[in-house]
């Protein structure tokens, strides 16, 4: 009766911590859901929505220059809490790409800040390596290589635009041997020829940019 008292108490004990590990892992999957959708809302909608709205409005620069701070210390806090979150960390290279985009790109609306963009495309970059090998961070991280090298070479840093460069082209290469059927890759692989072909016209590689293109 003992025995088989202790082993009905150990047989409730255990259930109950697996009862209690599986509740603990359920809220830690609804606490990285939640974080995504809200890094997803914030850079996709409300951001650049807001910054849309208030673009063309007279004296709005200096709101423009709040709001961004104020995105950027929105992505940096839930990048420290990133490492062991993939789509987190697809969700906010994306973001920091959008940020850059806003902050100090030569090919969309800005308020200037080109040191502000390159930092922003670091970040992009970083979260992007970071990020475990699939489909989506590739796409992401394309992008990133992309933005970074562009806004380098436009910044006059010309080495370590090249060197970027180089691992973009190195990554297309990859991926295009890694996703060969995978349409989604191959329309950002044909986007980063395009890319590719603009960054190789700059330096006055037209047969190169040619064969790109």
């Amino acid at each position: 009766s003992a025995a088989a008292a202790l082993a009905i108490v150990s047989l409730v004990a255990g259930t109950g911590v697996s009862l209690w590990q599986a509740g603990v892992a359920q809220h830690q999957r609804e606490r990285a859901e939640n974080r995504f959708r809200d890094v997803q809302k914030f850079s996709r909608s409300v951001l650049f929505e807001l910054h849309e709205a208030i673009r063309d409005l007279p004296g709005s620069t200096p709101a423009r220059n709040l709001l961004l701070d104020r995105a950027t210390e929105f992505l940096d806090n839930l990048a420290k809490d990133s490492a062991s979150d993939a789509g987190l960390q697809v969700e906010l290279a994306e973001g920091y790409r959008r940020l850059g985009h806003v902050q100090g790109s030569t090919f969309s609306d800005n308020i200037g800040r080109r040191d502000a963009a390159i930092g922003s495309f670091r970040k992009a970059v970083r979260l992007g390596e970071q990020a475990p090998a699939n489909a989506d961070a590739g796409i992401v991280l394309l992008g990133a290589y992309d933005d970074l090298s562009g806004a380098l070479w436009n910044n006059n840093d010309r080495s370590e635009a090249d060197w970027w460069y180089q691992k973009h082209r190195n990554l297309v290469a990859v991926l295009e041997a890694r996703f060969p059927n995978d349409n989604k890759v191959r329309s950002s692989i044909a986007s980063s020829y395009s890319e590719l072909a603009f960054y190789r016209s700059q330096r006055n590689d037209l047969a190169g940019a040619k064969d790109d293109y």
